[in-house]
């Protein structure tokens, strides 16, 4: 059985597989003033919470974005499971190439989301992550050719509000209609529809390039906003787990 850890910005998501069956995932939150005792302390936690046998695995491989925080997570799992962690990284052996100007340089999140969509469709696929950033990630003639990155649901929503004087921090909901009545629900309403907006846009654009292009959505805020948006046909929100999962495993048969 295998852990994986997919470590975002703004959570660190824990998937255990067997062979290349996702049985079970959750979060913790990503916090870079956490120590390697605390995270450890929370995954064991975890495990224990679900009822899952930490003797039961046999491998673990990391993805990270968030630099500060991979060595304790790896020190961290190492420690728990006695198993030396793969970290997924641009230098990592991948079933696709990286078709860009610095293929060490491309995130761990990236490189997941763009293995699954080649493994799951044929020809051109545009693999979109709603995490904390937006990332529209392009996978054709089995490589990766580039991306797309905007802002995240909740960049925006922080923005919005760390950069005036009295609009409030908001816990973000879709808003009942497009008009508000309060200032918190014009504030949901011009995220929500923006956001819509922005993505819908972008994707417009990258398929005038790629008319045949399949499109699937994954990450945090898939939930919320990818029923909502057109030209999508599939939603995967273990997308980035998936794509950790087939990466170690192509690794281990190499």
């Amino acid at each position: 059985m295998l852990v994986v850890f997919d470590i975002g910005n703004t959570n660190i998501a824990l998937g255990i597989f067997e062979e290349d069956k996702l049985l079970d995932n959750w979060k913790i939150p990503t916090d870079v003033g956490k120590t390697q005792v605390q995270y450890g302390k929370l995954i064991e936690k975890g495990f224990t919470q679900r009822k899952h046998s930490l003797k039961n695995i046999t491998g673990i491989v990391i993805g990270s974005v968030v630099p500060a925080v991979t060595p304790k997570i790896k020190k961290a799992a190492q420690q728990i499971f006695s198993i030396k962690p793969m970290i997924v990284s641009g230098k990592s052996k991948l079933p696709i190439k990286l078709s860009v100007e610095n293929p060490k340089g491309v995130g761990a999140d990236i490189i997941a989301d763009c293995v699954v969509a080649h493994n799951l469709f044929s020809g051109t696929s545009i693999a979109i992550d709603l995490g904390t950033a937006t990332t529209f990630n392009v996978v054709s003639n089995n490589a990766y050719i580039g991306s797309v990155i905007a802002p995240g649901l909740s960049l925006m929503t922080e923005y919005l509000a760390e950069k005036t004087a009295l609009l409030p921090k908001i816990k973000f909901n879709e808003p009942q209609s497009i008009i508000g009545k309060t200032t918190i629900d014009c504030m949901k309403s011009g995220i929500f529809y923006g956001y819509i907006g922005l993505v819908e846009n972008i994707l417009k654009k990258i398929k005038t390039k790629y008319k045949d292009a399949t499109v699937i959505v994954t990450g945090g805020n898939s939930s919320l906003i990818a029923s909502r948006l057109r030209g999508i046909d599939k939603i995967e929100p273990n997308l980035t787990l998936e794509g950790l999962c087939i990466t170690y495993s192509f690794n281990k048969q190499a």
